[in-house]
């Protein structure tokens, strides 16, 4: 040991092992000191962490709950708007049908030539025959497009509230008749002649059926029906079709009589391209938010036919180049929210 380091009595001695006692003595304060606050400010953190994000969670939520009180009450509204569109669909293919003049250009076409030979010579749906060729220009036929013509350019020049894409009839056989389209109805292949009983807005079915079934096989609908979205072999855009039976208007004896139901001689068809429906056009809503149109009825779960979920009308189809392959569709999960 060093001399120089030794205590110089034994009151040194016992100074020094009290000073160390009390260094020891001190240890807990200073480290309680330097690390109290810190662990009392980690968990201030943690708790001041816990709250803000309870706090923000409790501002979404309440900013949700109203946006769905907002969106519920527009839904609703919009609806209704969309409820009435359709119930004018309704009206115009039900007045239409029943104008004075559908029942003998309708049967002049039945009885004619031109419709026994395209029954004498059924091919595949995608042939076109020499007989459903000749048909397009049958002079016994060409009354009912002009017919059909004129009664859209009716519905365009009084300004209704209806975007009409086409108006056809169809016989009770499935054959297509007559038709008309909007000006801005671009059209592709010949639908005259060619047989669309197979459609659901035909039948009535859960889904469209293979184009050549026999149409001994289907029965025509009996009551006005709203078809399922379709997209058109004439025209290739995606639509949907409300159709209703025209009959033959019975005779009856006494003409104070409730009419009766004659024969079946045809369906008539208005058709709405998907995306055309004005009550859900985004300048009929407030800023930031936009309609989107679902149909929500049971739909077929085979083949290819539109299935529940098939949205009818979204902002996105306005600015869409081309026409789609298939409709868009959600899932049944997000369907159920």
């Amino acid at each position: 040991a060093d001399p120089l380091e030794r205590f110089a009595s034994v009151r040194d001695i016992l100074d020094a092992l009290q000073h160390r006692q009390t260094t020891r003595d001190r240890r807990p304060l200073t480290i309680l000191g330097i690390f109290g606050p810190i662990l009392l400010l980690a968990i201030m953190a943690i708790f001041s962490s816990l709250w803000y994000q309870q706090a923000v969670a409790d501002a979404e939520l309440a900013v949700r709950e109203r946006v769905y009180e907002s969106n519920t009450w527009i839904s609703r509204h919009v609806a209704l708007s969309v409820k009435d569109e359709l119930r004018n669909y309704f009206d115009i293919v039900e007045r239409e049908s029943s104008q004075e003049k559908i029942p003998k250009l309708l049967k002049t076409i039945l009885d004619s030539e031109g419709l026994q030979n395209i029954h004498a010579d059924r091919q595949a749906w995608v042939n076109l025959t020499p007989s459903q060729t000749a048909f397009k220009d049958d002079p016994q036929r060409l009354p009912l497009d002009e017919f059909l013509k004129q009664r859209i350019q009716h519905y365009q020049q009084d300004h209704v509230n209806a975007e009409i894409a086409s108006l056809f009839v169809v016989g009770p056989n499935g054959d297509m008749l007559g038709i008309a389209f909007s000006p801005d109805e671009i059209r592709g292949r010949q639908s005259i002649g060619r047989y669309y009983g197979y459609r659901n807005y035909f039948h009535g079915g859960p889904r469209d059926l293979p184009q050549d079934i026999e149409s001994r096989r289907i029965s025509p609908i009996s009551n006005t029906h709203l078809s399922r979205a379709f997209q058109s072999t004439t025209t290739n855009k995606w639509k949907i079709a409300i159709t209703t039976p025209i009959y033959m208007p019975a005779k009856q004896a006494d003409p104070t009589d409730p009419p009766n139901r004659g024969e079946l001689i045809g369906i008539m068809a208005v058709t709405v391209n998907l995306g055309d429906f004005s009550s859900l056009k985004n300048d009929n809503l407030i800023d930031n938010q936009f309609a989107v149109f679902i149909d929500g009825r049971a739909g077929s779960e085979i083949g290819e036919g539109q299935r529940r979920g098939t949205i009818l009308q979204h902002p996105a189809m306005d600015e869409l180049d081309s026409t789609p392959d298939k409709p868009f569709q959600i899932s049944a999960k997000q369907l159920r929210g």
